[in-house]
């Protein structure tokens, strides 16, 4: 520390203990899914339920036609709802 100057903490103990209580709380169903994932991989291996995978063929390209669009839509959306406000025609060539 340079002479003359003082560091003073200004943050509350309570407010770091909230935080982190906060933080553990959110980390935990990550965890225990991450726990229930590896349980149930190893248990049911066996089993030909956990073999048997059902797809349809045409399940892909069309969530990929749906999911691709909507985000088009939505850019294209955003973009003109923008240059309606602001004005500026760069915004245009966003969507």
């Amino acid at each position: 520390m340079a002479a003359g100057l003082v560091c003073m903490d200004t943050s509350n103990d309570q407010t770091k203990k909230a935080n982190s209580l906060s933080l553990y709380l959110a980390l935990f169903p990550v965890f225990a899914l991450i726990a229930l994932i590896v349980l149930l991989h190893q248990f049911l291996q066996g089993f030909a339920i956990a073999q048997l995978v059902f797809e349809p063929p045409l399940l892909l390209p069309i969530l990929n036609t749906v999911f691709v669009s909507f985000s088009f839509w939505m850019v294209c959306y955003i973009s003109t709802r923008s240059y309606l406000i602001s004005g500026s025609p760069t915004i245009l060539f966003l969507g």
